[in-house]
């Protein structure tokens, strides 16, 4: 018998260059390296099994593009429109933090220091998110008008129309219990 072959290895895949650009927004650069140890940190933290891999890194791969980018206009948004995380803006974000976290009998310590990403990147993320989050207030929520006789007709047509399909559903038990005596008559003869 002749000697099986050996297994042909798998071709590998030269490293990537870690300074490669991978995104820009304006004068900001994002390097593979960042993007690497971001999807690194998800892979690990998401335990992916090894045959979806590949697949799980080019999915993370994007949203840390596609999150870079958000971030990358967002913050600079808020810099032009000089905007600034306050004390107050900090301890009220904990504060809801912590409300959620105690579900998960965590604190907000413990949040920032099991991270993925790490301590000191969670907390930079946390203070981008302050600043994020004071720009969508100013410019989107604090816009947003609410009609409460828009709200009170919406919920009445809502009711009607419930009130309706209610009304179309017992005839239809109706209509149902009847079909279901004339087949058990007919069972019977």
């Amino acid at each position: 018998a002749a000697p099986a072959e050996s297994a042909a290895a798998a071709p590998v895949a030269a490293p990537k260059d870690p300074n490669e650009v991978v995104a820009s927004v304006n004068d900001a650069k994002f390097f593979r390296k960042d993007m690497d140890k971001i999807v690194e940190a998800l892979l690990k933290a998401q335990n992916i099994p090894a045959e979806q891999r590949d697949e799980a890194r080019k999915y993370f791969e994007q949203r840390a593009v596609y999150s870079f980018v958000m971030k990358t206009l967002l913050l600079d948004e808020a810099k032009k429109q000089s905007l600034t995380a306050t004390e107050e803006d900090r301890k009220a974000q904990l504060a809801k933090m912590e409300t959620a976290l105690k579900a998960q009998n965590k604190t907000v310590e413990a949040y920032f220091k099991e991270s993925p990403l790490g301590e000191k990147e969670a907390r930079a993320e946390f203070e981008d998110g302050l600043l994020i989050d004071k720009l969508l207030q100013k410019n989107v929520l604090d816009a947003i008008q609410i009609d409460e006789t828009e709200v009170t007709k919406t919920i009445n047509d809502i009711n009607a129309k419930n009130a309706a399909l209610i009304e179309q559903n017992k005839s239809l038990d109706a209509a149902n219990a009847e079909k279901r005596q004339k087949i058990l008559a007919l069972k019977k003869q």
